[in-house]
Order: C-alpha cells, then sequence, then structure tokens
C-alpha cells in the first residue's frame, strides 16, 4: 500500500516572525609596549649592587658600590659589564647634549679600571 503524505497545514497560518536584536559588549584593548623587567634589587651585598647598578647603566652607583665589593669574581664581573657600555653611553650622553651626565659617566667607569682614552673623543665634543 502507497504511503500518503500528512496534509500540510496552510503556510501563512503556520508561519511567525521572530524578532532577534543582538548586543554586542564592545571591548577595547589598548596596546601597551612591553615593560621591560627591571633587575632584582640587591640584598644590601655591594657586589650585587654594583651589577644592577652596570646592568640599568648607573655608572655613579655602579662606582660606589664597586668600591665596597669584596669578592673579586663579583668586581671583575660588575666593572667589566661597565667597560662593554662606557664607550658608547658616554658619547650617546655627549651627542645629546648631556656634557654633565657623560662627564659623570667617564668619572665613574675611570674609577672601575676603563681608560680615559675609551671616551676622550665624545668627552671632546663636551666643551
Amino acid at each position: 500500500m502507497p504511503v500518503q503524505p500528512e496534509p500540510v497545514a496552510h503556510a501563512a497560518a503556520a508561519h511567525t516572525t521572530t524578532t532577534t536584536t543582538a548586543t554586542h559588549a564592545s571591548t577595547t584593548t589598548e596596546s601597551k609596549p612591553p615593560v621591560a623587567e627591571k633587575p632584582k634589587p640587591p640584598s644590601g651585598n655591594p657586589c650585587e649592587a654594583c651589577v644592577a647598578a652596570a646592568g640599568s647603566g648607573n655608572f655613579t652607583a655602579a662606582a660606589s658600590a664597586y668600591n665596597s665589593c669584596t669578592d673579586s669574581a663579583e668586581r671583575s664581573h660588575c666593572s667589566g659589564m661597565i667597560k662593554s657600555r662606557a664607550a658608547s653611553a658616554v658619547q650617546t650622553a655627549a651627542f645629546n647634549g648631556n656634557c654633565a651626565q657623560a662627564r659623570a659617566m667617564a668619572a665613574a667607569a675611570q674609577s672601575m679600571g676603563v681608560s680615559g682614552s675609551a671616551f676622550a673623543k665624545a668627552l671632546a665634543a663636551c666643551k
């Protein structure tokens, strides 16, 4: 026996209209540059303070801590950091017109064993 289709209700009567309003939460995110991690603060150890100050470019503080540091390996590490950075840091300060800063950095580096000839040309720009 053939299967008869079921009667379909009139399409107009079965049609209902539903309106949905979507709401979207607007989220604004600001893009901020990454924050450089600060060196761990020294724990009262002058050798650690020397390395931390040298790493942050504070040559005057590094020289002060260097004079109090008694560990020869740490003193060598700290002065090595200063030696590798002093010439370019003094040059940058001098050429940017920060002559007082350049002279202070050069004096601090010299007190830690950096030759004055490393930044003589840069300091000559400061008159």
